[in-house]
């Protein structure tokens, strides 16, 4: 006789969602409020976690807990030793990027893990069923609302329980479980048939009662749901990453005929980059037929995850003027466009446009218009400037690379081409002195 086999299957659509987050930006990190709401969706961020080489570790274990079940103590014990040796362990003094001020922080604790380790699981099986729910909503149609009548319950939670309304009703994105810290409140699908066998009838339409949450980190006034934590008024399955949709608002730039490629060296690019946790660079020829468009493709080496650089052919073509490239990277701490990318954008006049992907899903685009033509003439007095330094012996050549693309990026921020985030390590102070005015001056002649 055959035997049957009834293992647990591994939850899919939770493995999937954890895995399609990037890092979040390092400024982003210090503070839970720092980085917020749905941003939780796309991006995976442990407070205090500045260094990405320690958010990895983390995230890996993480990871392992929702594929393969690993339990809160298997968990722990994987994490705290690692945490230990790297330092971030118990209360120190740590500056908060913010405000400037050094304060005692909590770094990694028994009871942090804790709250990391069930956080994340519960957000992420919320995202999986929701998945379903959206997947078979036809058959489908009605969510109920269950608290779990346990000692630990929020009684603010109460007010939700037995709430059935159709899967398609906008008050999912704001009290889609878990709401809180360590909820355990669930949903159940019901058919119209369920329903009426169990004796319960869809609810009038609620009105949610709000109350305000001022966020100190972000400046931002919000109105909640009574009985929502501050963060968790969202559905982080809802707002799971559509690359399409996200493409579509930002290639406005482009051709018609190059958007379906576009799309598809974005979603390639991303798709490496989830898989094999390096950085993706890829060019295309908008004056090229699109089957004959693409320059090539490059990757970062191994140990340097964030140093992919052009080939010889795509270097060659950057510098053809009668070129129109677009260059596609990503960005595994999913934030805007680094001075590098400036600085490539602004001295090959064959590269038309930078795009950069996030893990999460984001993609940013910068273009090379008639601001970066202006760009690159201030771009060559400034590099005159610390041409002299460079030959005076009081700076190197990187030291010099870095500072200009710093300027250029605050330029173009200026300009609003960009959004740019930037910490002074490693600028020299008084040469920052030095050029400030001289960007200033050409800023306002803009």
């Amino acid at each position: 006789m055959t035997q049957i086999d009834l293992s647990p299957l591994p939850p899919r659509e939770a493995i999937d969602f954890f895995r399609s987050k990037g890092l979040a930006p390092a400024l982003n990190r210090f503070d839970w409020r720092d980085h917020w709401r749905e941003e939780h969706a796309r991006a995976f961020v442990v407070a205090k976690a500045m260094q990405d080489d320690l958010l990895q570790t983390i995230r890996v274990a993480v990871d392992r807990a929702i594929a393969e079940g690993t339990t809160l103590e298997q968990f722990r014990d994987e994490l705290e030793p690692k945490l230990r040796a790297a330092g971030w362990w118990g209360r120190e003094k740590r500056v908060d990027p913010l405000t400037g001020e050094e304060i005692s922080v909590q770094l990694g604790s028994r009871h942090r893990l804790k709250v990391i380790f069930d956080t994340n699981l519960r957000t992420s099986y919320a995202a999986g069923r929701w998945q379903r729910i959206w997947r078979t909503r036809a058959a489908f149609p009605y969510l109920e609302y269950r608290q779990i009548d346990r000692p630990t319950k929020r009684h603010d939670h109460t007010r939700y329980h037995g709430l059935i309304r159709p899967v398609e009703d906008p008050i999912w994105a704001e009290i889609f479980p878990p709401n809180g810290w360590f909820c355990g409140c669930t949903v159940v699908q019901h058919t119209a048939r369920s329903l009426e066998r169990e004796g319960k009838q869809v609810s009038e339409p609620l009105e949610l009662e709000l109350e305000t949450y001022e966020n100190r980190r972000t400046g931002r006034t919000e109105e909640l749901p009574v009985g929502v934590h501050p963060g968790f008024d969202t559905n982080p399955g809802r707002i799971w990453t559509d690359l399409r949709a996200a493409h579509a608002r930002a290639s406005t730039w482009l051709p018609q005929t190059h958007s379906a490629l576009d799309r598809a060296l974005i979603e390639e690019v991303r798709t490496r980059g989830i898989r094999d946790r390096d950085e993706s660079l890829v060019y295309y020829d908008l004056n090229a037929e699109p089957e004959g468009a693409i320059i090539g493709w490059n990757r970062s080496v191994a140990g340097r995850p964030n140093s992919v650089g052009a080939t010889p052919a795509m270097a060659e073509a950057m510098t053809d003027s009668k070129r129109s490239l677009v260059a596609i990277h990503d960005h595994p701490s999913s934030g805007s466009f680094s001075p590098t990318d400036v600085n490539t954008l602004l001295r090959f006049p064959g590269l038309t446009e930078v795009v950069a992907v996030g893990l999460d899903g984001s993609i940013y685009r910068m273009r090379a218009g008639t601001q970066a033509a202006d760009a690159r003439v201030a771009y060559r007095a400034i590099q005159d400037i610390l041409e002299i330094e460079v030959k005076a012996g009081s700076l190197n050549r990187l030291e010099a690379n870095r500072i200009s693309a710093h300027f250029f990026a605050m330029a173009l921020d200026t300009m609003g081409v960009i959004e740019y985030r930037h910490a002074l390590s490693g600028i020299r102070l008084d040469l920052a002195t030095k050029l400030g005015p001289m960007m200033r001056n050409w800023l306002d002649e803009l």
